[in-house]
Formats: C-alpha cells, structure tokens, sequence
C-alpha cells in the first residue's frame, strides 16, 4: 500500500514538474531557432534533438528522486507550506491565502487523483498507438504490388548514391503519400499510379527525399518523439518542440535530395507537382507538401537558404512561458512568518488530516483503477470481435467473387458450344497458335483464331516485336498496363476489355483514346524493340496478323 502510494506521489509530482520544464525547453529551443536562422538544417535538427532527449532524461531524473525521496509526505515538495483544517486558517484569518498557495495546497491533496487520471488518458493514446502499429503492418503487407522493373532498378541506382543497400518499393492502394515504414527492413510505398502520373525526374526527387529518411535512419527518433508525445501528452512546450524536430527532419532529407540531384528547381517542381496531384487525388489527404503554408515555407527555404524563424503565436506563447516560469520561481522563493506552536499544531493536524486522506481514498482509488482495467479489457476484446468478423467478412467476399467468376466462365463456355457451325458456308478451322523467336518479326503473342474463305478473325494477347529476349514476362506488362488503365479511368474493369498499343495509337474496346493518354503509356511501355501491345484485341484479317 505505501508502494503504490509512493508510486503515484512521484508520478504525480514528475507530471507537475514536467511542465514548467517543458516551457524552459521551448523557451531554450525558440532562442536556438531565433539564433540559427542561416544554419544548416543539420544542426538544427542535431541541437533540437539534443534538447529534446534532455528533457525526457531530466523527467527521469526527477522521477527518481521524487520517488526515493523519503519525505514525499512532507508539507510541500516545491518548499511551499500547506494549510489544512481549521487551525491553520484560524491562525491566519486575517491573510487569506492567495492564489499560488491554494493550487500548491489542491495538488499536495490530490497526487493520487492526478496520477491516475493522467493513467486513464495515457492508456487511451496506448490505445491510438496499437492501432497506429497495426495500420503500419496492414500497409506492409495488404494491397501492394511490386512497381516496373525500370523503378526497381532505378530505386538500386539511387539508394547506392545515398550509400545504401537496395530498398523494396512498392505500390499501395492503402497510403496516400510516399511512406517509408520499417526499421530493421525499410521499405518506400507510393500510391498506385503515381508512377504514371508525374514526370519521371521528380519522381525520382520523391523518392530520394523518402531515402534520406532511411540513410538518417529517422524512423528510430520518430518513435522516440510518438513515446514522449503519449506520455506528456498535455505538456505544450514539449509538443511545441518535437513539432520543430519534425519541421527540421524533412528540412533535412530536402537538403539531401538537392545535394544528389544539383538542382533546387527540379526539387521545389517536384513539390507542387506533388501538391497538385494530391488536391486531384483527395482534397482531405495531408502529408508530402500537402500542407499549403508547410509547402511554401519549404520552398522559400530551398530558394533563400533562409530557415523558419519564430512567428507573432510563437512569440506569445514563449512569453507566457517567461512568466510562468517567473511566477513558479517567485512562488517556491515565498517564506510563511508564524509563530512556532502554531505550526507545530498545523504539523499535527496536516499529519491526521493526510492519514485519514490515505485511509478514505485508496480504496475509492483502487475500486476506480479495477473498474477502468475491466473497462479496457472489454474494450479490447469487443476490438479483437471485431477484427475476427471482418476477416470471416472478407473471406466470405473472396469465395463469393471466385463463385460468380466460375459462373460466368462456365455461362460463357456453354453459350459457344451451343452455337452451331454452318459447313456448307463455309470451312472454318479453330487453332491455336504460339510463335516463337523470329529474325524479321519476333513475337510472344497467342493467337485464338477462326479462318473463313480467305479471311480470319483473331483474339490476340501478347507483345509484338523484334528480336525480343526469351525471358520476356508478358503477363507482367499487360497486367501493368491494364492496372494504368484503371488508374487513369480510362476504363472501370477488365470485364470484357480489349486494347491495343502501337507506336501510332490507343484502341481500347474498340475506341481511339485521346493523345494525351497514348503517349503517356506509348513511352512508359513501347521499348525500342516493342511494335504493340495487345489484350484481348480482335484482327479481322489475316494480313493484319504481324502489323
């Protein structure tokens, strides 16, 4: 009992004490930002780190001595007295006491409560967190495909100018913005379609800002900074400044995405070209430069070589710190005249009060823990209900959507086998033809196709071209460009869809597409030895066969 009670003091006693240093942390940082506004990102990132361990290592500190110090049940722990009962304000009717004296006086009363309604709140961010570490698992490995070979070799090509090994990358239909999750196994996601949607150069741009995360092995601090945010979560200074730790990190991978690519242009285009897709994308999205006034101010940076300085709300918010501190200082500095039997009698009387205090309120207080632990236990369970019917929901889905694949394939098969053929028409021969490596006109295209008189009519999968390799992964290229297809709506499914892509022209289910969608995928995926692409595309001659 006297464990748990000494434990919750020094809880207590640690969070009150936190905030008074966290306003002296913000007030030190904003002098540091003030004094380096022509410094490197580096170093204002490395000095705010600095600063930022600090203060959660003087929290500990102070957590050890308040929980080891053997008179955590004295008057007061910031030297200030306490007056409780009658006798005390008897002796001092006179002098109402003021407003510094009756906070001090409300938490030597209450640590107990404070703690533990600090631990109910704590436990609700644990709770947000989880749920943070389970959508990072869920973006790893649901709904992500690998991207083109051309981006997995150019990823190898920029992770070894950053001095790297070779990163995955790949595309999810679950993120919004360019992520790098993991820490032991780094990987890039980048939303489906991005790839198709920006210039190549700052693609490339994107994706060396999201390397220099990893080279500066970033993801480490930022769960430092998510730790300390749930535990203080109600310490402004403190979130002020893991705010400025971020601010500088991106500063940072910015400054070393200029430094390989030797061109602010390029990067600061790439910025809001990103903007821009992200407003197409989702008005609502927030991250890579999607915050207007971060965006802007990123950009000044990068043209002025000009770092943040602290706004008019900073500034104030500084200064009330200032004052605080000030009044905190003023307040431990006041001393009480009294006479000595009057405070050997307040002594005595404090001493009953705080005993009877003990004996009422720790059975209130475990009562109101054990209430709140079944409280998060039923909590988590309703959760993990949860999370066990959407898989069943899922499942279900699954098997339902491979049902009605099956029925259609078969309503399909029966309807071309009940159509009758007509010998005194005409002949007509069905064969199935795969051409191999050729000198002239090499190709990997499959030909489904029915001869009638002199002419044909043909369903034809597969690349045409010259002196294609053996190793050719046909159905990797056409999956890839029906995925763009879907991507750039130019059509909803692959339900009886069909396409061609030449060096002249787009058809797809029969249509010329407009310019601008065949030369974005005639130079994603007509290589130099490439003539067509074709899905699912009828020919109805069989001179056309090569073409």
């Amino acid at each position: 009992m006297v464990l748990n009670d000494a434990l919750l003091a020094a809880i207590s006693w640690t969070l009150i004490h936190s905030v008074w240093q966290g306003f002296l942390l913000a007030l030190v940082a904003g002098l540091l930002i003030q004094l380096t506004k022509k410094s490197t990102a580096a170093l204002r990132y490395n000095c705010l780190a600095v600063l930022f361990v600090g203060f959660l290592v003087v929290a500990g500190f102070t957590f050890n001595y308040e929980f080891h110090d053997e008179k955590f049940e004295a008057i007061t722990r910031i030297n200030l007295p306490i007056a409780i009962g009658n006798t005390m304000m008897a002796a001092n009717a006179a002098e109402p006491l003021d407003v510094s004296m009756r906070v001090i006086d409300f938490l030597n009363r209450n640590p107990n409560i404070i703690a533990l309604l600090w631990f109910g709140i704590f436990c609700v961010k644990c709770f947000g967190v989880f749920t943070g570490m389970r959508h990072v698992y869920r973006i790893r490995n649901y709904k992500t495909q690998p991207v083109s070979a051309y981006w997995t070799g150019k990823m190898s090509e920029l992770a070894e100018r950053l001095g790297l090994k070779p990163i995955t990358l790949l595309e999810s239909r679950l993120v919004n913005v360019p992520s790098v999750t993991g820490f032991f196994k780094p990987m890039i996601l980048i939303p489906v379609g991005l790839l198709s949607q920006l210039p190549h150069d700052q693609i490339e741009a994107i994706l060396l800002h999201e390397l220099a995360h990893i080279r500066r092995k970033d993801y480490g601090m930022n769960l430092l900074q998510r730790l300390a945010e749930t535990l203080f979560f109600f310490n402004p200074g403190l979130l002020w400044v893991s705010a400025l730790l971020k601010d500088e990190r991106e500063n940072c991978c910015d400054d070393m995405a200029i430094a390989i690519t030797r061109d602010k242009s390029k990067f600061i285009n790439a910025l809001v070209s990103f903007e821009e897709y992200q407003i197409s994308a989702n008005a609502l999205t927030m991250g890579f430069g999607s915050n207007k006034k971060h965006l802007l101010n990123r950009a000044k940076r990068i043209v002025y070589s000009n770092n943040k300085s602290l706004d008019a709300i900073e500034k104030t918010f500084l200064s009330m710190g200032v004052v605080l501190i000030a009044v905190i200082v003023l307040a431990c500095s006041k001393t009480v005249d009294g006479d000595a039997a009057v405070k050997t009698i307040a002594d005595a009387q404090i001493a009953k009060d705080i005993a009877a205090f003990k004996i009422d309120s720790l059975n209130a207080i475990k009562a109101d823990a054990l209430a709140k632990i079944e409280d998060s236990k039923a909590a988590i369970a309703d959760s993990l209900t949860a999370i066990e019917d959407s898989k069943v929901a899922i499942e279900d889905s699954k098997a339902a959507i491979e049902d009605s694949k099956a029925s259609a394939i078969d309503a399909l098969q029966k309807e071309i086998d009940s159509k009758p053929i007509a010998p005194e028409r005409s002949r007509q021969i069905t064969r199935t033809v795969t051409s191999k490596t050729r000198t002239d006109n090499t190709s990997e295209t499959t030909y489904a196709k029915t001869e009638s008189k002199g002419k044909s009519v043909s369903l034809r999968t597969g690349i045409t071209g010259e002196d294609l390799p053996e190793n050719l992964d046909t159905d990797d290229i056409t999956n890839q460009l029906l995925s763009d297809l879907i991507s750039a709506n130019i059509v909803s499914s692959t339900k009886n869809l069909s396409y061609k892509l030449s060096g002249k022209s787009l058809i797809v289910n029969g249509v010329v597409q407009p310019e601008s969608s065949f030369r974005k995928l005639r130079d994603k995926y007509l290589k130099s030895k490439f003539i067509a692409i074709c899905y699912n595309y009828e020919v109805a001659d069989i001179a056309d066969m090569g073409k």
